[in-house]
């Protein structure tokens, strides 16, 4: 059936839905593994995933997935989400489906997450092109969503790494992108005496503009107070006017030269 007649046909139940908020909705409708049933019915989202190959499916299944320990669960529960949710941030081969566990475990509180999404920026190799580079930059913005200390020592090491200089403008600008991913990332971490002090040697070594601004709006939020001053341009040495005493050994030197 054609996108359009199959919306027509569902005008009067789209619209109900709408109108209570139903978030996703027309993703879903869209989908082209769609059937009407879906917009009354909610799949498990641990058989999606168990059963289906399709991305989209898996992809929504791993976004309506909570960290179970929030809200009461048992730690076998905690256990088994975290770990299909690390299994798909690192090796799930679909980027869609590999990027919804990355946002998910960005929400999570247990110190695996922090593993999980540290282990996925690491993988993004696997992947080719700007799906690679976009899981890295989402895996280092989940890291700082998480707020988990255990996650700062990564993103400072992403954030200090220089930018090669042998890859194509296109990987330099893959790499910035990461780089600045990180800094933004480490603005999350409130009262850290640790990110002021990465993005104070971000300040005096970086030449990127951009990235200094980032660094100041970082080290802000981090710590509360201005950033440091930046170190301004190397003066000149000034020069000195001969003593008398000069003076007179390069006019003795003059003449005993001649």
């Amino acid at each position: 059936m054609a996108l359009h007649e199959k919306l027509i046909r569902l005008a009067p139940a789209l619209l109900a839905i709408g109108m209570g908020g139903c978030a996703n909705m027309w993703d879903d409708v869209t989908a082209r593994n769609f059937k009407f049933k879906d917009l009354y019915t909610r799949k498990d989202p641990v058989t999606v995933l168990n059963t289906s190959d399709d991305g989209d499916e898996r992809a929504k299944a791993l976004r309506s997935l909570t960290e179970p320990r929030a809200r009461g669960g048992t730690e076998v529960e905690q256990e088994r989400t975290i770990e299909v949710l690390s299994r798909a941030a690192i090796s799930e081969p679909q980027p869609c489906v590999r990027i919804a566990a990355i946002e998910t475990l960005g929400k999570f509180q247990d110190p695996r997450a922090v593993t999980a999404l540290t282990g996925a920026y690491e993988a993004a190799g696997q992947l080719s092109g700007d799906a690679a580079a976009n899981v890295r930059c989402l895996a280092l913005t989940s890291l700082g969503q998480t707020k988990r200390p255990e996650a700062i020592a990564h993103l400072v090491r992403v954030a200090q790494t220089p930018t090669p200089t042998d890859l194509s403008d296109r990987e330099r600008q893959q790499a910035r992108d990461c780089r600045l991913a990180a800094v933004r990332a480490l603005g999350h971490f409130e009262h850290s005496r640790e990110v002021g002090d990465a993005m104070t040697r971000l300040l005096q070594t970086e030449k990127d503009v951009a990235m200094r601004d980032r660094a100041k709006e970082t080290y802000a939020a981090a710590t509360g107070a201005k950033p440091p001053a930046e170190p301004g341009p190397t003066d000149p040495p000034t020069p000195t006017a001969p003593t008398p005493a000069a003076e007179a050994f390069q006019l003795t030197g003059a003449t005993t030269n001649r």
